[in-house]
């Protein structure tokens, strides 16, 4: 028997390299045993063990005595060799993680074989932000005592010291991705055996690693190769948390481990002089983490007094917890004669006790059945088959296809990524959908049910938000969800279901969006499932017989989408409506008198609810399907994102979507989708699209944009939103127009003077000779006048070569790159005392990493200065989705007044103040797109006709008056500085 051990830290690529060391048949390397870190740490006992920690501690201490280490080396060697004998392989390769804690045991192991795998420490870091989602720049520069920290600083340390022994292999990961035939044919032969055929096309075979629950998933889920992962940290890190990482380690780090080039290369990106003494600093800090980590170096007496910290710890907690709720009782007793305040009192008592933690709920079964879908049943089994919940189990049943249906459906399943999922097809003839579901549903072992027809789907993230639902109230067994619809690659917001629904809705006809609907497999099985002599009405005859046993709660946010298209059954609304009928007659039959009358009288409540609920604020983010205008004209699917939406200040997902629509400022036919964050109130265009096809546009379209309306056609949606708004209506019948005297500049480009007037407001003064640069400066009009009016030395930043030629050419110095990639491209040590992005954040698909770049180039004392559209605009509320600032997909994000504010705060930045300004030119273009529709496109070029500008004006006073002054204006200005 042989044994051999991969050396390496986390995220450096040792799920990969099990993998192709278990294609070898004489080799077993299981996922992750973590055995040989837990032999070491034998008779290491915490002290809640219930064995009397101490007295365990001490005795096995006694027991190994002092060779303790060769005890534990030995007790794992039997382990190897059994698991050996169970698998019947030669070579056992211990894959663990962080092994570089118990070299000293390994060292004890007779014969044992030692394989360092290495991998770009910056790539590490990288694979930990962009799969784990840990930050180690900010653990290195906080010095947190965290693991991560360890593998970082001691990792790589005791990795470059193991390079120095003779009887052991390295293997680099860079090498390992590119040329795997090399690599692992001297991997085998320092194993001493037999050579296998691997090279980057092979198809990979997990054998038990699929099943494992360690491991790097996305290795795991991919057959074959691929070198995506080298280099990633220049897409991951701005330059601050680049010179964090280079310094930790130092440039004798990098040396020692062979990745001099790499250390080159970072440091020359991070633009941060060399600090040798901080490699020192952090791998100091390492050994006082370890120190303090390790329960064994202490002795018997200092366990015990640990012990007694902790039990002393226990008893303050205590006392605490019986002062507040001796505190909350006698709140309780002052509240007592007001109910809703006892209720809060006893719910947050009852928390307080019960300190209950709430865990993810079991299977969800989906069932979905199909009959000659062909043209869509890719999308619906693939929405499946993409949620992130861990345990999906799906149930195909498919009444017998002829049209190719079945072909698709097993191409998909043969998919690679959809391999481990837990899918079974059912095939053969029957007696209609609801037949077919309860087929579905015989056969399901999940604890939550639903169902989802072949021509609609589910939104990323669906079923994990509705099992976290179900697994927070464990109470409820029904849940029920708005939607979306589809048409002709067209996505809107259906209408809002209420926010309570029971028997006596549906007994009014009301109807459940069904693929939103979702209800335990108990509460299914007791009112006896489907019916199968239902063609259409099928579900609303189950909802109705749910509804008389089980509470239906209304679970916010739209989880699915329902498909409009031709020849769909429930285009037959007669014949819905007889089914309806015979499904409530049958309901009723045997029901008291009593009930239906308590059934009317809540009738009677909805009703009246409605009409009060008319007068109430309406949501300025709800913009419901456009039933007037459909169907839609000819749309471009967006290409299929491998990710949802985000937030761009903390990357959190974004489930509320509100709109779609293609170009309208150029006519481009591709459709982008906009969603929300209600919270932090920034708006994103999905999917990202490539940045060489944007650059494209701009290049296309920005210098030489159509001069022609284009016009919406005869089915555009959002024709004329928000034109019943009382206070549209109002600003365009004053004759307001008469106060433009009052405001002269109502058409003129005024970033200059709004640009001087935020920095005064700011309380930031400039010098003459102050350096501006004007970053996104298009061909140069803003650095024009600024040498022409003050005294300040301009300098532009241009993506658009042919906007930046002509800027040069007027004498300006301008660098034609990416705003992001600034810092790369402008003159070492040049900085500046403002950069202005005008009309620029809003066009970049990670502002974040934007504002961070930025940073770099300021001045002391520097300051950024934004304008961009305000999502708090009084306009978007007036015309929705044809609000000209929306402007898709130029624009990838828009924000609000607070939105900014945080995105300062996480770029190391110090909002100062902000102001809102309007401008009649932008009004005219949301004035003259809302006559046209999302189908339409108007551009900065078009003539405006004359009632068009005249409503602009009056609608600009307006503003001017009003909106400016109270942050509702069109576009804001932030003026903000480092801490």
């Amino acid at each position: 028997m042989s044994i051999g051990y991969i050396l390496s830290t986390p995220r450096s690529g040792s799920t990969l390299f099990s993998v192709l060391l278990n294609q070898h048949p004489e080799i077993h390397c299981p996922a992750e045993p973590w055995f040989m870190l837990a032999a070491q740490s034998l008779g290491d006992v915490y002290p809640e063990h219930p064995a009397d920690s101490v007295l365990m501690h001490t005795a096995v201490a006694a027991f190994l005595g002092a060779d303790s280490n060769r005890m534990r080396a030995t007790a794992a060697k039997a382990v190897y060799e059994q698991r050996l004998r169970e698998v019947g392989k030669k070579i056992f390769i211990d894959k663990t993680p962080r092994n570089f804690h118990c070299l000293d045991v390994i060292d004890m192991v007779p014969d044992a074989r030692k394989i360092v795998l290495l991998r770009n420490p910056l790539d590490v870091a990288a694979s930990y932000k962009d799969t784990w989602e840990v930050d180690i720049p900010a653990i290195l520069s906080a010095r947190a005592k965290s693991p991560f920290y360890l593998d970082y600083v001691m990792g790589f340390r005791r990795l470059a010291d193991l390079l120095l022994q003779q009887d052991i292999m390295v293997v680099r990961y860079e090498a390992l991705v590119s040329d795997p035939t090399a690599v692992m044919n001297a991997v085998f032969k320092y194993l001493g055996v037999d050579p296998i055929k691997i090279t980057k096309e092979t198809r990979l075979e997990l054998n038990h690693l699929g099943a494992s629950s360690l491991g790097d998933k996305k290795i795991i889920n991919t057959s074959t190769l691929h070198s995506k992962s080298v280099d990633r940290w220049k897409e991951i890190f701005d330059p601050a948390d680049v010179a964090t990482l280079v310094n930790s380690l130092g440039r004798r780090g990098f040396e020692s481990l062979g990745y001099a080039n790499e250390y080159l290369s970072a440091l020359e990106y991070s633009r941060a002089p060399e600090d040798d003494s901080a490699a020192e600093l952090a791998y100091e800090k390492a050994q006082e983490i370890q120190r303090d980590g390790v329960l064994a170096s202490k002795s018997a007496a200092e366990f015990k007094a640990l012990y007694q910290e902790a039990l002393d710890e226990a008893d303050r907690v205590q006392s605490t917890l019986k002062a507040t709720r001796q505190e909350l009782e006698a709140t309780r007793s002052l509240l007592r004669p007001r109910n809703y305040l006892e209720h809060i009192a006893t719910v947050a008592l009852t928390r307080l006790n019960t300190r209950k933690k709430y865990s993810a709920i079991g299977r969800i079964s989906v069932v979905t059945p199909c009959y000659n879908c062909v043209e869509f049943i890719e999308q619906a089994v693939v929405s499946v088959l993409d949620q992130d919940y861990l345990d999906i189990e799906y149930i195909i049943v498919d009444g017998g296809s002829t049209d190719g249906t079945l072909d698709v459906i097993r191409s998909i399943l043969g998919r690679d990524a959809y391999r481990d999922r837990n899918v079974r097809l059912v095939t053969g003839r029957d007696k209609g959908m609801y037949d077919a579901l309860s087929k579905g549903f015989s056969m399901a072992t999940g604890d939550i049910f639903c169902y989802l027809n072949a021509d609609d789907t589910f939104e990323p993230g669906a079923l994990r938000g509705v099992g976290q639902h179900f697994a927070r109230y464990p109470d409820q067994k029904v849940i029920y969800h708005s939607d979306h619809v589809l048409f002709e690659n067209w996505k809107f917001c259906n209408l809002d279901q209420p926010k309570r629904v029971g028997t006596a809705d549906l007994l009014g006809g009301h109807i459940l969006f069904q693929d939103g609907v979702f209800w335990r497999s108990s509460a299914y099985r007791a009112v006896g499932g489907f019916r199968s002599d239902f063609k259409l009405a099928g579900d609303f005859d189950f909802w109705l017989r749910l509804s008389a046993q089980y509470k239906f709660h209304h679970r916010k946010g739209r989880v699915s989408c329902f498909r409009l298209r031709p020849g769909q059954l429930s285009n037959d609304m007669i014949s819905y409506a007889r089914e309806q009928e015979t499904a409530i007659h049958d309901f009723l039959a045997g029901v008291s008198s009593l009930k239906r009358g308590i059934w009317k009288v809540h009738q009677l409540i909805r009703k009246l609810s409605k009409k009060i609920a008319r007068f109430q604020s309406s949501d300025a983010f709800y913009y419901p399907i456009d039933f007037q205008n459909m169907p839609p004209p000819p749309g471009i699917l967006p290409d299929r994102a491998d990710v949802g939406p985000t937030n761009p200040i903390d990357g959190s997902s974004l489930s509320r979507f509100l709109f779609c629509s293609p170009d309208t400022r150029f006519g481009e036919d591709v459709l982008t989708y906009v969603y929300l964050d209600d919270d932090a109130k920034v708006a994103v265009a999905h999917p990202k699209i490539k940045l060489e096809y944007l650059d494209g546009l701009y290049e296309r379209n920005y210098s030489s944009p159509p001069v022609e309306l284009k016009k919406g056609g005869e089915n555009s949606p959002y024709r004329g939103f928000g034109r019943s708004n009382i206070v549209r209506r109002a600003v365009v019948h004053l004759p307001l127009h008469r106060l433009s005297r009052f405001f002269p500049n109502l058409w003129a480009d005024n970033t200059l003077p709004e640009f001087e007037s935020v920095l005064v407001s700011a309380g930031v003064r400039l010098n003459v000779g102050a350096r501006i640069l004007d970053a996104g400066c298009f061909e140069g009009a803003l650095l024009d006048r600024i040498a022409k009016e003050t005294g300040w030395k301009g300098y532009g930043l241009e993506p658009n070569p042919k906007a930046a030629a002509i800027a040069e050419a007027k004498g300006h110095k301008v660098w034609n790159c990416h705003v992001e990639d600034a810092p790369n491209v402008i003159d070492a040590g040049l900085q500046f005392d403002v950069i202005f992005l005008g009309q620029t954040i809003e066009h970049v698909d990670n502002p974040l990493q934007v504002l961070r770049r930025l940073r770099l180039l300021l001045a002391p004392d520097g300051v950024i200065v934004m304008s961009t559209p305000n999502l708090n605009s009084a306009e978007v509320k007036w015309f929705g989705p044809t609000w000209a600032h929306w402007h898709l997909p130029y624009h990838r994000h828009i924000f609000s007044r607070d939105g900014l504010y945080s995105l300062a705060k996480q770029a190391g930045l110090r909002a100062l103040s902000s102001r809102t300004f309007s401008n009649a030119y932008w009004t005219c273009m949301s004035l003259m797109l809302n006559e046209e529709g999302l189908g339409g496109a108007v551009s900065h070029e078009v003539d405006v006709p004359s009632h068009v500008a005249q409503n602009a004006i009056k609608i600009s006073v307006a503003k001017k008056v009003l909106h400016d002054r109270f942050g509702r204006g069109d576009y804001i200005y932030v003026v903000m500085r480092e801490y």
